[in-house]
């Protein structure tokens, strides 16, 4: 068992919307004491940017592709085109019709291989939503594959599992599993999730050999250092929103992570392994996204 932090994260998300609307309304105060009219202005301004985060940024999809460069990468997975997808959190604020049409500009970036690192459902005790459906459409030559997300623990996990299931998308919970392509191995891992303590690293590369080409899924990039020191390939995670919320010339307002922004969104090299997260698909706690734009990668595998 374990004790969800969704309270805490409350907390927080709360006392950073308070900060902001207090600064909001310091800035107008002194705005209306020096120039009334330019005070209107930058309240227009502010309800337009709420507007826009509410309405127009959280559907504007970045489709994003990144060369990633695998150790030991065999020549004929090179160009392997990987579809990176994190943090749906079907059912909130997300139609179906939208996830429809998402799902469709994936397929036409002709995904080899798709995976989703956590965090597919919102969460709650209602199962999963009717826009789970939807993740049928997910399918590529190699398979699609997932690992659960905390969102995904907060729900009930076997309606998650079973919602997987249907979609014919494979549920990685701390194991391994190699692909072959051409006589080939490239080694596929995923890592149940971090936050709420399902996580068993060791465990989930004891049958990897060594020097293998190897790709870990794992919801949450706090685990990054400690997947370095196993010298896997290449590691892929979400679970931060790329902060969901970032300010002009300051970044992300919070990040869900214990290194804060250090990996906050984009590719980073940690050691041995290099590390991708992804900004995510959905939101949580707030229906807004400013200035980070929802994401799908394209990853392309290059030998290293």
């Amino acid at each position: 068992m374990f004790s969800s932090p969704l309270g805490g994260r409350k907390t927080v998300i709360a006392a950073m919307v308070g900060l902001v609307a207090v600064l909001v309304l310091v800035i107008f105060l002194l705005l209306w004491l020096a120039h009334p009219p330019l005070a209107r202005a930058f309240m227009v301004l502010v309800v337009l940017a709420l507007g826009y985060a509410h309405a127009v940024e959280p559907f504007w999809v970045d489709y994003r592709t990144v060369s990633v460069g695998i150790r030991g990468l065999p020549r004929v997975w090179e160009g392997t085109r990987v579809v990176l997808l994190s943090d749906l959190h079907l059912g909130f604020a997300a139609s179906a019709g939208w996830l429809r049409r998402v799902f469709a500009q994936v397929l036409e970036h002709r995904p080899d291989l798709i995976v989703v690192t956590g965090d597919l459902f919102a969460g709650g005790t209602r199962g999963t939503p009717q826009e789970a459906a939807e993740l049928a459409a997910l399918a590529a030559p190699l398979g699609t594959f997932a690992v659960l997300g905390n969102h995904d623990h907060f729900a009930q996990t076997s309606a998650v599992r079973q919602a997987l299931e249907d979609a014919r998308i494979t549920l990685l919970s701390n194991q391994a599993l190699p692909l072959h392509r051409g006589g080939e191995r490239l080694w596929l891992a995923g890592v149940d999730d971090v936050g709420t303590g399902h996580d068993d690293l060791e465990g989930t590369l004891r049958g990897v050999p060594d020097g293998e080409a190897t790709i870990l899924l794992c919801h949450n990039p706090d685990l990054v250092e400690e997947v370095s020191e196993r010298q896997v390939s290449l590691m892929l995670s979400g679970h931060t929103h790329g902060g969901q919320v970032c300010l002009p010339f300051l970044g992300p307002v919070y990040c869900f992570s214990r290194f804060y922004r250090r990996y906050a969104a984009g590719l980073f090299q940690v050691g041995a392994t290099s590390l991708y997260v992804n900004r995510g698909l959905g939101k949580a706690l707030l229906p807004f996204r400013f200035l980070c734009r929802p994401e799908v990668t394209v990853l392309v595998l290059r030998s290293s």
